[in-house]
């Protein structure tokens, strides 16, 4: 049984350590920074030269512009049913229309390094700590009660 039981668990790293990663053609960039899923978009943002979007599973990419400069820094992504949140360099943009053009939401909110959609909340980690707003964007509260000062917020997941 024991003899039986390593055998399955060896053949299942084979396996696993067999599996093979697949280029796509992602725009010539320096590097990307996040990345969204809803349905069968996904979309990418990079560091310096905005926002992508594949609709094919990532054979080709459309750069996604209007109403972002072309040289934006994007820091993080988020989904909510058709309502995209995008950080960037230059504030918080949001698109109704699966990223065809954007709207400036709050310049002044910089340092954005995470967010996360629960219903009409959006919270933002940043670069000194969390913050929430229920506004989409208009005003921000910071929800950092129990955190170290300056805490540097990379990631957030909700439940």
């Amino acid at each position: 049984m024991k003899r039986q039981l390593i055998s399955l668990i060896f053949v299942g790293l084979v396996s696993f350590a067999n599996a093979q990663w697949i280029q796509t053609s992602f725009p010539a960039v320096d590097y990307i920074t996040c990345f969204a899923f809803s349905g069968n978009n996904i979309y990418a943002g990079t560091g310096g030269y905005g926002l992508f979007l594949s609709t094919n599973n990532g054979n080709s990419w459309v750069m996604m512009h209007n109403g972002l400069s072309i040289n934006t820094d994007a820091s993080a992504l988020a989904i909510n049913d058709t309502s995209i949140f995008a950080a960037t360099d230059n504030g918080i943009f949001f698109s109704s229309n699966k990223g065809a053009s954007w709207k400036a939401l709050d310049s002044s909110t910089v340092g954005i390094t995470a967010l996360a959609i629960n219903d009409t909340s959006i919270f933002a980690g940043t670069t000194v700590g969390v913050y929430y707003t229920s506004n989409n964007g208009a005003s921000w509260a910071a929800i950092d009660t129990g955190l170290p000062s300056h805490s540097w917020i990379n990631d957030l997941v909700l439940n």
